[in-house]
């Protein structure tokens, strides 16, 4: 996106926007890239934004010292993906709203239990501070701040060239498998949220002043789109989670009643077997798995 943006036609030259990689080493990303800085990171202070992009959750330091040192001194700090789990351990999101992936929504709150994030809009601006959910969310991103300095005709150009059909809004719903099929912003957002807590699914007056509305009239826009109650609609969501987990995980299947929020294992398989009309202990266990591992031995 500023890439596009920085140029009048696109050659990559940085007339309107520069930007340097900085760091203090060369760093492996998650993909195996080895990405090697311009120059050392230094003070931040020179930049007029800081973007710190996420990495894999695989350790109890996700935020260098370093690093954490001379983001204390930056302008503006936007943090993709899961780079917004470095800025909570640094401190910078203390009285603060935050984003996240709705992926890593329920591993954010458990570790950061005290800061306010949203695991259900692309990306949030306070202050100075800027999280996104990442993946085409950064796309987003980055054409608010285009658009915030070189105006929407820029925005729309650089969208344009990238096949984006335009720059969604911060507070616009996360894309995701529940919410796809629903047309109402609203009720993407209440889906999202049904997603986030299957073990202890929201009531339904909850889920309705989350978005502002009444209960009867959410009730009414979900039967309009979807000929389904909010409460069915949670129940199907976590029914096919429950399917999910089963054709892609070992778990027991009381470890699986436990987290799609069935009252036990029992109560889990009647529902499961009268929804889908089988036992869910005579599906096949792991078999999503198995099939993903076969495509990769057959592409190897």
């Amino acid at each position: 996106m500023l890439r596009l943006a920085g140029d009048d036609g696109d050659q990559s030259r940085r007339n309107r926007i520069r930007w340097r990689v900085v760091g203090d080493a060369p760093v492996i990303s998650s993909a195996g890239q080895r990405i090697i800085p311009d120059e050392p990171i230094g003070d931040l202070c020179r930049f007029d934004y800081t973007v710190i992009c996420g990495g894999l959750l695989h350790d109890d330091s996700i935020c260098d010292p370093a690093l954490e040192t001379a983001l204390a001194n930056a302008n503006t700090i936007i943090a993709l993906c899961t780079a917004s789990f470095a800025l909570a351990q640094a401190g910078l999101l203390k009285d603060r709203r935050a984003c996240v992936s709705w992926f890593h929504h329920a591993a954010f709150c458990a570790a950061f239990p005290n800061v306010k994030v949203t695991g259900t809009q692309l990306f949030v601006v306070d202050g100075p501070i800027i999280t996104c959910a990442g993946g085409t969310g950064a796309i987003d991103v980055g054409a608010w701040l285009v658009e915030r300095h070189l105006g929407a005709a820029t925005a729309h150009k650089a969208l344009d060239i990238l096949l984006a059909a335009e720059g969604r809004a911060a507070n616009a719903p996360q894309p995701h498998r529940s919410s796809k099929r629903l047309r109402d912003t609203r009720l993407q957002k209440v889906a999202l949220l049904i997603e986030q807590s299957l073990g202890s699914p929201p009531s339904v007056t909850k889920l309705a002043s989350k978005v502002g509305l009444s209960k009867r009239h959410l009730s009414r826009l979900f039967v309009d789109e979807t000929g389904l109650t909010p409460s069915a609609f949670a129940r199907e969501a976590r029914l096919d989670q429950s399917r999910w987990l089963i054709e892609t995980t070992k778990r027991s299947l009381t470890a699986i009643a436990d987290e799609t929020g069935f009252a036990d294992a029992a109560h889990f398989s009647r529902v499961f077997r009268r929804h889908f009309g089988v036992a869910p202990s005579k599906m096949k266990r792991g078999s999503a798995r198995e099939m993903s591992s076969d495509l990769v031995a057959k592409l190897a």
